[in-house]
């Protein structure tokens, strides 16, 4: 689910709000960073406006009906839907926590005009105040639907043929597991499960190793982040008395961790080889692992990897390794000194809300 947001791969999703009130996901609360600024342009809403479609109806805020649900008006937008190539509908109109009628109405509408569309309504997802947020969160699981029931219920289908008859369980985004079936109806509760998880699974590995009561339990998915745990941060965690690593991502300088028993479970490592099978030509270029060799580069590597510079390059590059390698240099010496300063580290964590406890 997150990837698909992240990779742009979600389904193309119609957003019906009340009439009047098609900027809810552009103005969210506040719309920007900066309100005030009329030269800062406001972001992307997630469902762009022209796939915002208002409905004419009214619900006040005590559930009572101000103006009835316009159902012709609902089945011609509808009717319109397939040509316009919408794959999913999210439906969050105005008050339905407090009087759902108009978007149970509306539901039953999209179900019987158009069958195989899949669509979300805002008080059975997520029944809260705050406008932006209910219509938001609705957009999100509408637009996960068609990627995200495609694969878990082939998932199902296989498991099954497989001869698997148990439950089957999915993890969820508050670190917890719903079954399939339940999951399928709301697939918003799959975003960021990765990382939700992480903490649980490197709780199983302490108990299940006897490890120290203190570890590190960093999730960085490739597919998220560029993060990497290498010997700087093993350093800083063997002098804080660390008694474990649990790494839902890759490693680097792996030599550094061979030389220190400090129990570490990652979930890969950074090495990638410039292998190609032959036959081929020789002098023309070639791409490796997003790198482009052409003839005459220079190719560096160690047991973390291997890289590319073209031969131009390479005094420049070699000057800027030899600087980088005298400030890990200096970095090391102070973290066996006890002397690294960490304060922008400390004040960066602080801000959002974490505090290190000693």
């Amino acid at each position: 689910g997150t990837n698909g947001i992240v990779e742009r791969k979600t389904a193309r999703t119609a957003f019906l709000t009340t009439a009047g009130f098609p900027d809810v996901l552009l103005l969210k609360e506040g719309g920007k960073s900066e309100p005030h600024n009329l030269e800062m342009e406001y972001p992307d809403p997630y469902i762009p406006r022209r796939l915002t479609f208002e409905v004419p109806e009214r619900v006040n805020a005590e559930g009572g009906v101000e103006q009835p649900l316009d159902e012709a008006a609902v089945r011609e937008l509808l009717a319109a839907f397939p040509n316009r190539g919408i794959e999913a509908i999210a439906v969050c109109l105005l008050w339905s926590i407090a009087n759902p009628a108009h978007e149970q109405r509306v539901g039953e509408l999209i179900a019987e005009t158009l069958p195989d569309v899949p669509y979300t309504l805002s008080h059975q997802l997520n029944p809260i105040l705050r406008e932006y947020r209910r219509a938001s969160s609705t957009a999100i699981d509408a637009s996960l639907k068609p990627l995200m029931q495609e694969y878990l219920l082939t998932l199902e289908s296989d498991l099954r043929a497989a001869g698997y008859a148990n439950d089957i369980l999915v993890s969820t985004s508050f670190g917890g597991v719903m079954h399939l079936t339940d999951v399928v109806q709301k697939p918003i509760f799959l975003v960021k499960s990765g990382p939700a998880m992480a903490p649980v699974a490197g709780l199983a590995y302490v108990q299940a190793e006897d490890l120290a009561r203190d570890i590190i339990v960093c999730d960085a998915g490739g597919d998220l982040t560029n993060s990497l745990f290498g010997e700087l941060m093993l350093m800083q965690a063997v002098k804080r008395g660390i008694g474990g690593l649990v790494f839902n991502g890759a490693i680097r300088d792996r030599d550094a961790f061979l030389e220190h028993n400090l129990p570490t479970y990652a979930a890969g490592v950074t090495h990638r080889g410039p292998y190609k099978d032959g036959p081929g030509e020789i002098g023309f270029p070639i791409t490796l692992y997003g790198m482009t060799i052409k003839p005459g580069d220079l190719i560096l590597g160690d047991c973390d990897g291997v890289l590319c510079v073209p031969k131009e390059e390479a005094e420049s590059v070699l000057a800027a390794a030899q600087a980088k390698s005298a400030s890990e240099e200096k970095m090391m010496a102070e973290i066996k000194a006890g002397t690294l300063d960490r304060s922008w580290v400390d004040k960066t964590l602080k801000e959002r809300g974490c505090e290190f406890v000693d």
